[in-house]
């Protein structure tokens, strides 16, 4: 497992990118590291949801204390990779999450971390993609 930033070009302000790889196998970390994750992003004072776009349900990842603990969580499930992508720009795009997770199922190029880091800073969001590996 790691986790890193990914930094597009040196700027007077931090990407809103992040990146967190985590092995497809263990279904117990995954679960542990998610429920996690998205109980730190729903502890903040910012009253805007977390969004997660995905292929997939985020409750599949969830340990049962997280998915009743009615944390502010918005979950979009998309078709296709393309439809993950779109989905995500338009929820990082509107301002409504402060944090939009997408998972990806292949690295993503250059261009689509610049739409992603555009669309970020216009909605004042901040947007973390989750790669499970494996």
């Amino acid at each position: 497992m790691m986790a890193q930033q990914h930094l597009l070009a040196p700027s007077d302000d931090h990407s809103r990118i992040a990146e967190l790889h985590i092995p497809a196998s263990n279904q117990l970390s995954r679960q542990l590291l998610l429920s996690g994750i998205l109980r730190e992003l729903n502890d903040t004072n910012d009253n805007r949801w977390v969004c997660w776009i995905g292929d997939m349900s985020v409750k599949s990842f969830l340990s049962d204390s997280v998915r009743k603990s009615g944390h502010h969580l918005l979950q979009v499930l998309s078709r296709t990779a393309d439809d993950t992508m779109g989905l995500t720009l338009r929820a990082l795009q509107g301002g409504k999450s402060h944090t939009v997770v997408m998972m990806a199922r292949r690295p993503l190029n250059e261009s689509a971390y610049a739409q992603l880091e555009w669309a970020a800073r216009k909605g004042q969001a901040e947007c973390l993609i989750i790669y499970l590996e494996g």
